[in-house]
């Protein structure tokens, strides 16, 4: 059944389509795209929502939500399961905070001429395509759906579910959503002859995040212009265009290729406004080669783990297989570790393949596997069938692999579909069992001519297939000339894990004299004022990214000098860079919640507090020793006193 509205003069029913009474012919109330709430005529915004009340949704397009919200207008109507119960559960972790966010707002070019031209029914059925292409692009990386405004919408990415990458994501989903409509632009030029082309604009910036209610409605304000510039960049994008400001440019520079549009004039601000747009992503770089490119930060303090990496790669280097877990807190130097320990290995036999997993391919079978295999076989992921087929039986006659069998398997793996008949001759669980004998055959064999070193980054971010071939491989790993390295944040666990053949090696922060180490040569100063080093111990906790970030802060906000060969602060006050608070956030966020509030009603206590007061101010009844043992396994506090009474330090001063 389709929507009406009641005429609050006449009473009479009128078509959601309609703007004025067909009875009466007075104007009709408006209604909100997000709710379905109607309000009273002339206003702006939804009084039950706060949703913005557009053109669009005053008129014909009132209707042109997607046809789930019709039947439930709450966004539990296109939000999936997982997603959905993933944001109940981190709810309580953003509820009433500040948080560093991505807004991206969508809205389809010259979409009044294209409704004029079109039949209603025809504009529907094409905007509810496209509402599915944009939602389940949103989602697919982990973004909320804010509002439905009309012809488009407002995402959030980074809240209410947090991540330190949420720039990335956002460019990521507007690039998946230009893609996704593709099929849907060539048909509606074929059958219509009109252009169909989405714009998008894209800001990073502060909000405050309120209650997010059992529908996952969530309330928020903007902190500054943080939305309103998103939008103003919206309008400032042509069409098909993706704008983004320069903070979310700044972000993720060296992971998309950007064209810079000059500066503009924006409503409300004094400076003018610079924007880019985004014209690709830079596929196949790790974020390590993106620093390297900015100029990498000097290594200090990693003697130890380098001697650690080089001893285990000379056990491979004899046929004793070696597995070496990197484990550290983001941004400590795991990956820097690693690409100094490859570089270490130039000019000596070795054969160096690179596999990276990610948040959101976690549902990807495979992912850092395939990475691996396109590199040995040396294609892109945009290689034709024949192509593959091709390489695939040339590497598998080298390497003496001869037979129908192995080439079929290993090009069904990298996508080449295999012919029904080979596939009916195998049970599920059989052709995955062949595939990896396949798989881990060829590499034992490619490493008999020298080492083989392979890198697989982030596996705390691994899907569980790439998880089970990852403890196939290191079964067979003894007696052979190859070196499995993995890096993962702390508290990694699995099944998967051989742990008998897993050397672990924990990379901690740096000590004060390295840090003073690295900030000379950063800066190019021979010495550092006590202050400023002080500063960045405290607060860079030791971790390179914090004191590289804060130091790049400084230098932004002109927040330290160098005279005399000396650098020294110039402002007494030194705020927390956006990066950090989002890397610390992301850490607390995956906090439980019982264990979340212990942790932030013990940071209203102070830097130090005593364990019998946070019991009176939790009142919990012998849950709390757990909370503080979950908290110190997680790196967050440690004992700083034992007598007369047991009291707790946060071991990051910024926590």
């Amino acid at each position: 059944m389709s929507a009406t509205f009641t005429c609050p003069t006449c009473q009479a029913e009128n078509p959601a389509t309609n703007k004025f009474c067909g009875e009466c012919g007075g104007r009709l109330p408006a209604a909100s795209v997000a709710c379905s709430h109607h309000n009273p005529v002339g206003q702006k915004f939804c009084g039950e929502c706060g949703a913005a009340l557009s053109v669009a949704a005053l008129g014909s397009q009132a209707a042109l939500v997607p046809a789930a919200l019709e039947r439930e207008p709450a966004p539990t109507a296109y939000t999936p399961k997982h997603l959905a119960e993933k944001i109940l559960r981190s709810r309580s972790a953003v509820e009433g905070e500040r948080k560093l966010v991505t807004v991206m707002f969508s809205d389809v070019s010259g979409f009044t001429a294209m409704s004029e031209r079109l039949d209603p029914e025809e504009v529907h059925a094409i905007m509810d395509r496209a509402f599915d292409v944009i939602i389940n692009a949103v989602h697919r990386y982990e973004g909320t759906i804010n509002q439905f405004l009309g012809d488009g919408v407002m995402a959030l990415f980074g809240a209410p579910i947090a991540h330190e990458d949420h720039p990335h994501r956002a460019i990521r989903a507007a690039l998946a959503i230009q893609d996704g409509l593709t099929p849907l632009k060539r048909e509606v030029r074929q059958a219509h002859g009109v252009k169909f082309r989405v714009r998008m604009g894209i800001n990073t910036g502060l909000v405050f995040v309120g209650a997010i209610g059992k529908d996952l409605r969530m309330d928020y304000t903007a902190v500054g212009d943080t939305t309103n510039l998103a939008a103003r960049l919206l309008s400032h994008a042509g069409p098909g265009q993706i704008v983004v400001s320069a903070q979310t440019q700044r972000f993720t520079d060296g992971c998309f290729r950007f064209e810079d549009l000059g500066e503009f004039q924006v409503k409300g601000k004094a400076e003018p406004v610079r924007a880019y747009e985004v014209k690709s992503e830079i596929r196949g770089r790790t974020r390590l080669e993106v620093s390297k490119e900015r100029g990498l930060t000097p290594l200090v303090g990693r003697e130890s783990e380098l001697s650690r990496l080089a001893d285990a790669y000379a056990r491979a280097d004899e046929g004793r297989g070696a597995v070496v877990l990197l484990s550290g807190e983001p941004g400590v130097g795991k990956s820097r570790l690693l690409y100094e320990f490859l570089q270490s290995l130039e000019g000596r036999p070795a054969l160096e393949l690179e596999g990276n997993c990610l948040p959101y391919t976690r549902s990807v079978p495979y992912h850092p596997i395939l990475e691996l295999m396109r590199r040995y076989l040396g294609f892109s992921e945009a290689v034709r069938p024949e192509e593959i087929r091709t390489r695939v039986a040339d590497q598998l006659q080298s390497l003496g692999l001869s037979g129908e069998e192995p080439a079929i398997l290993l090009g069904h793996f990298l996508g080449v579909p295999a012919p029904e008949e080979f596939l009916i001759r195998f049970a599920g669980a059989q052709l995955k069992e062949r595939t990896f004998n396949v798989l881990r055959e060829m590499l034992f064999r490619a490493s008999t001519a020298e080492p083989l070193v392979l890198v697989v980054e982030n596996v705390h971010w691994a899907d569980t297939s790439s998880e089970e071939f990852l403890g196939y491989l290191m079964q067979g790993l003894p007696g052979r000339r190859m070196l499995l390295l993995m890096s993962a944040r702390p508290g990694l666990t699995g099944a998967w894990l051989v742990l008998p053949l897993i050397e672990a090696i924990v990379v901690g922060g740096l000590d004060p004299g390295d840090v003073h180490a690295m900030v000379r040569t950063l800066l190019g100063a021979e010495a550092v004022s006590e202050s400023l080093l002080q500063l960045l111990v405290d607060k860079g906790e030791g971790n390179p990214l914090y004191v590289e970030e804060i130091l790049q802060q400084l230098r932004e906000t002109a927040g330290l000098v160098i005279e005399h060969g000396e650098a020294r602060l110039s402002a007494a006050d030194v705020k927390v860079p956006a990066t950090i608070q989002d890397i610390i956030a992301a850490r607390i966020d995956r906090l439980a919640d019982p264990v979340k509030h212990a942790l932030q009603v013990a940071a209203v206590v102070g830097r130090q507090f005593a364990v019998s007061l946070l019991s009176r101010v939790l009142e919990t009844d012998g849950e709390l020793a757990r909370y503080l043992s979950d908290l110190q396994g997680g790196d967050f506090i440690f004992p700083a006193a034992r007598d007369p009474e047991l009291v707790y330090s946060f071991k990051h001063a910024l926590t």
